[in-house]
């Protein structure tokens, strides 16, 4: 049977082994205002901190344990995120632009799920 893994991807076949187990993504490259960076990554944190409060409410609703670590990692999250918010803030007084590179490496391979 073949079918597609996204859109736009090319068409494989399913239970066939993949052929490239890892996926690099640069997913932000660029200078940018001081502004324009604190929308990019307060946006991104953001999300993520969503992702985990969905998590989170779901498994509470359950009665299941939190394996991802969620309420935990919600507070990584707000710390960075307030971190971001003072280095811009920062940079933005100063006239400075930043300077991001922010790559993505996923691996496939066996294994037990692990926190966000």
């Amino acid at each position: 049977m073949l079918t597609y893994a996204d859109p736009g991807q090319a068409l494989h076949r399913k239970n066939e082994p993949m052929e490239e187990r890892t996926l690099e993504l640069d997913l932000i490259r660029g200078t940018y205002p001081a502004r324009t960076a604190l929308e990019l990554l307060s946006t991104l944190l953001g999300d993520k901190i969503t992702m985990h409060q969905r998590r989170l409410f779901g498994v509470e609703e359950r009665g299941e344990p939190d394996t991802w670590n969620s309420r935990s990692r919600i507070a990584e999250l707000q710390a960075d995120l307030a971190r971001v918010r003072s280095f811009m803030a920062r940079a933005e007084e100063e006239g400075l632009e930043i300077s991001i590179d922010s790559k993505v490496k996923a691996v496939a391979g066996p294994g037990e799920k692990r926190p966000g």
